[in-house]
């Protein structure tokens, strides 16, 4: 056995492999074990697990079809045998060559939790610039201390602070794990947001300690954050398994909403960064539309006012089409338009309004004016025809 398993899920990561695993292997402290699970990489990452797992018996290699992240922390996490262990990142990197040597030490000071907390840096990983401001350094936070959440609004403060989720800043008890059979769920990407919320709850405190353990790289198209957008899904799947957890465990009613109003902030903050700018906008918004117009937000209320999407949230919620200059900035560049365009449309008649529907999606309210009916879609103005009465 040994203090510290570090887990890393792999896959194509052969870019940035090298300098993951020599930040790990040169640390001042020595006892740990580096659990590598290559999620069926096609590139030379495989190659050079095998090549570091020659050079240093610390090094344990797996492999598993491609099953994605959360899968391979499961894998890697059932083969450790270290008292605590760290999920580390394939294209991240340690800060500096004593961090665990420092992190374990503060845990002999302030007490060795099932659930340890650090702060990050984040960089560009193009210019190799650092990006200030970033959630991840945890600049509102109170640190070298443990975090009691037995007190209900501790946990609700706490995760308003923008609490960072990310498996990779954090140590995690391993026998808390195993005897709480906590793992990852199986979702493309959002994997670590159910995990946090699971641990950090049966835990009921965690110790957050004022060291920087890890430099995390940004802007990185072929991580699952750089294709998150393709599967935004998991942004609302993640928030059904935290309910489910929450049912599961019997929490207070108290406890469920304070945590699912910050469940939510999830797929609130991607779309609003992401929306503009992704190609795969419509079906991004029309996830989005569904899973507002199915969000009892009284239920939710007061906690879900007083957050900062809640204006948001009202703003999609009441309207039924996009904006025309979302609209044209959507389409102008898609290829999907003229397909659209080729689409069956069905009508739903109401007074002077009829709903376009795209594939059951209501999507644009035809405006009748005078005796003549404008089509548009997703805001563009489509085709034009002449009725014979308006009404």
């Amino acid at each position: 056995m040994v203090k510290l398993s570090v887990v890393i899920p792999v896959f194509n990561a052969q870019e940035y492999l090298r300098e993951c695993l020599n930040s790990i292997l040169s640390q001042t402290f020595k006892d740990i074990e580096v659990i590598c699970v290559d999620d069926g990489s096609t590139d030379a990452s495989l190659d050079i697990l095998k090549e570091y797992a020659q050079r240093d018996q610390r090094v344990c290699v797996l492999s598993q079809k491609n099953k994605h992240a959360g899968v391979a922390r499961n894998y890697g996490a059932s083969a450790a045998t270290g008292d605590y262990i760290h999920f580390m990142d394939a294209d991240d990197l340690l800060y500096g060559a004593d961090v665990y040597e420092h992190l374990f030490s503060l845990m002999e000071q302030y007490g060795f939790e099932n659930v340890i907390r650090f702060r990050a840096e984040a960089f560009d990983c193009n210019t190799g610039k650092k990006l200030k401001g970033k959630y991840y350094e945890g600049n509102s936070f109170e640190y070298n201390r443990i975090y009691d959440f037995s007190n209900v609004n501790t946990l609700s403060s706490f995760l308003c602070l923008k609490a960072s989720v990310v498996p990779w800043q954090g140590f995690v008890r391993r026998d808390f794990m195993k005897e709480n059979h906590l793992q990852f769920n199986d979702l493309y990407s959002c994997n670590d947001r159910s995990f946090f919320i699971s641990s950090v709850l049966l835990a009921g405190k965690l110790l957050l300690l004022d060291v920087f353990g890890v430099k995390h790289r940004v802007n990185n198209r072929d991580s699952l954050v750089g294709r998150r957008d393709q599967h935004f899904e998991c942004d609302l799947k993640s928030v059904d398994i935290v309910r489910d957890f929450l049912k599961e465990h019997q929490f207070s009613e108290d406890v469920c909403k304070r945590v699912l109003v910050w469940e939510f902030s999830s797929p609130f903050r991607f779309f609003l960064r992401h929306f503009q700018t992704s190609p795969y906008k419509y079906d991004i918004y029309c996830q989005m539309r569904k899973f507002v117009s199915e969000l009892n937000v009284s239920f939710y209320s007061p906690y879900i006012k007083n957050m900062w999407y809640f204006d948001w949230l009202k703003k999609i919620k009441r309207s039924s089409y996009f904006p025309p200059k979302i609209g044209q900035r959507m389409v102008e560049k898609s290829p999907a338009y003229d397909k659209l365009k080729r689409l069956i449309f069905s009508f739903e008649k109401k007074e002077a309004r009829r709903t376009l529907y795209v594939c059951g999606l209501p999507v644009y309210k035809i405006k009748v004016k005078k005796c003549f009916e404008r089509i548009y879609i997703l805001g563009i103005p489509v085709f034009k025809f002449k009725v014979e009465n308006s009404n």
